[in-house]
C-alpha cells in the first residue's frame, strides 16, 4: 500500500511489490521439492495426515521438510519411514532455509511465511488451504503471487483438497 501511495504522490520509479530477500551465496543450495507443513493457526493449516499422504505419493523425487525448532516432532513423525524425505526442521538457520527455498524446484506449503519467501524468489508454489480459511479465490487476491497455486474452499467448493486432487 505504501508504494501505490509513492506513485500517487509522483513516484515513477517504484520496486514491485513482492517480497524481496537477499541471501549470501553460501547459503544457496538445490533441495528439490521443499515442503513446509507448518503455520501459524492450526485451523487454516492443511491437515497433517494430508502431507503425509501427499509425501508418500511424491516418491521419487527429492523431498526437503522445513520448519522450525517447534516443528521438529510433526516434521520427524510426517518423514518417518519415507527414504525420499529429508527432515531438516529446526536444523537450520533462517538464512539457510531461504536459501533451501531459493533452491527449490517447488514449494508445497500451507498459507503461511513459506508462500511468501517462495515468492521472493519466484519460484513455483502450491499453497494448500486447511479448514479455517474460508474461500481459496480471496486468499489468492489477497496473497498469492503469480507463482502460487492456492488450494482451498471456493463457492463452488465447500471442502478443502485431498492429497489425491493435488
Amino acid at each position: 500500500m505504501a508504494l501505490r501511495f509513492a506513485e500517487k504522490l509522483g513516484a515513477t520509479e517504484v520496486p514491485e511489490v513482492r517480497p524481496q530477500l537477499y541471501l549470501p551465496k553460501r547459503d544457496l543450495r538445490e533441495c528439490g521439492i521443499v515442503v513446509a507443513p507448518v503455520g501459524g493457526y492450526q485451523e487454516k493449516r492443511w491437515p497433517p495426515q494430508f502431507y503425509r499422504e501427499l509425501l508418500k505419493g511424491l516418491r521419487g523425487h527429492n523431498i526437503v521438510l522445513l520448519g522450525g525448532v517447534s516443528d521438529q516432532r510433526l516434521c520427524a513423525e510426517l518423514a518417518e519411514g519415507l527414504s525420499h524425505v529429508q527432515d531438516l526442521a529446526g536444523r537450520l538457520t533462517l538464512s539457510e532455509s531461504f536459501g533451501c527455498f531459493a533452491g527449490a524446484q517447488l514449494i508445497i506449503c500451507n498459507s503461511s511465511m513459506a508462500m511468501h519467501v517462495g515468492a521472493a524468489f519466484r519460484k513455483p508454489c502450491v499453497a494448500l488451504l486447511g479448514d479455517g480459511i474460508p474461500g481459496a479465490k480471496q486468499h489468492a487476491l489477497q496473497w498469492g503471487y503469480p507463482e502460487t497455486k492456492v488450494l482451498g474452499k471456493t463457492a463452488i467448493r465447500s471442502t478443502i483438497y485431498n492429497p489425491g486432487e493435488c
